[in-house]
């Protein structure tokens, strides 16, 4: 194949694969995105797209992001998280990559890997309320409750409307007084 038909081939393979992801995400239609069920074989496709992707380009971050998103809606979540290491090892300049591996992290119980990548996140971009609160549960999933009380408290103090943070906050001052359990993963399941 002359480098030109594989460079078209992989830029087909990657919009067509992003074409099918893309409406599953949150956000997505409007915030409603499509159900997966009866529509895991249009995802299983777009994965092994992706994987013939990474193939021809081995430093596209992008084709490993997307590829951990499908796993993640697939409720692959030891392939979401392998996507979405690959991405971060080669995209961790872009928040958004690092966010989704962060989140990857908790969603299969690795809370220090999540502590020591949202740090990192916090070091490396202007910290924002959501890369605060992020990390607060990566510190409280790892079994850092004082740390998540404080991180929280920094989150909350800068959005104090948030919905999501207020809910957060109050889940770590329940796991500190003994209300409730620490979880050791994210989200529960």
């Amino acid at each position: 194949m002359t480098n030109q038909s594989l460079s078209e081939r992989h830029d087909l393979l990657f919009k067509s694969s992003v074409g099918i992801i893309q409406p599953f995400l949150p956000g997505a239609n409007g915030g409603a995105p499509l159900a997966v069920v009866g529509r895991e074989r249009e995802l299983e496709g777009a994965c092994e797209a992706l994987r013939e992707v990474f193939r021809i380009n081995p430093k596209s971050y992008s084709a490993q992001w997307f590829l951990g998103q499908a796993h993640r809606l697939l409720d692959e979540q030891e392939e979401a998280y392998a996507g979405f290491k690959a991405a971060y090892s080669l995209g961790a300049a872009n928040v958004d990559v690092c966010r989704e591996f962060v989140i990857q992290c908790l969603w299969t119980g690795r809370g220090a890997e999540a502590v020591s990548v949202s740090a990192e996140l916090l070091r490396r971009f202007t910290p924002d309320a959501g890369l605060i609160a992020n990390h607060a549960l990566a510190q409280l999933v790892a079994g850092d409750v004082a740390g998540a009380q404080s991180s929280g408290a920094r989150a909350l103090s800068m959005s104090p409307d948030d919905a999501v943070t207020n809910r957060l906050s109050t889940m770590i001052d329940d796991v500190a007084a003994g209300r409730r359990e620490r979880p050791v993963r994210w989200p529960l399941r």
